[in-house]
């Protein structure tokens, strides 16, 4: 929250113009408006939370031996014993890819354009615009 706190203060001094909408359980956290263009943003204390977003669901946390399978452009979670089983999640953008225990997201540009932090603490698979919050000047002083 305080990061969240943090970015709604000093937006205009990051270069966002305009809060548009603040999703409160919706991904992405913030719709604003930077350029003179809508930009969607999530907010992060550690650059690693975002990873979790690529993540579409975890079948081997839910259920013990399932894995998932991708038939036709859709994905089934399957377990070896009983075949594919459980209710499917269409694909239709071929946007997911499956490392057996986890169903990822291949990329979230057009999901996501930047991301607010306040620690950069791994890298990322794609080149998003990261701004690092305890590295900007405008926050570390006191006006």
């Amino acid at each position: 929250m305080g990061v969240f706190y943090l970015f709604s203060r000093y937006h205009e001094k990051l270069g966002i113009e305009k809060i548009l909408k603040i999703n409160s359980n919706k991904f992405p956290d913030v719709i604003a408006l930077k350029a003179g263009k809508i930009v969607k943003i999530e907010i992060e204390y550690k650059l690693c939370g975002f990873l979790r977003h690529y993540i579409l669901a975890n079948v081997q946390g839910y259920y013990s031996g399932w894995r998932w399978k991708k038939k036709g452009n859709s994905w089934f979670a399957w377990h070896p014993k009983h075949g594919y089983d459980l209710e499917c999640i269409p694909d239709p953008k071929n946007e997911l890819f499956s490392d057996g225990m986890e169903l990822k997201f291949k990329s979230l540009k057009g999901y996501v354009d930047i991301i607010i932090c306040w620690i950069k603490d791994c890298s990322l698979p794609e080149d998003f615009e990261i701004i690092e919050l305890r590295k900007c000047k405008i926050i570390n002083t006191c006006d």
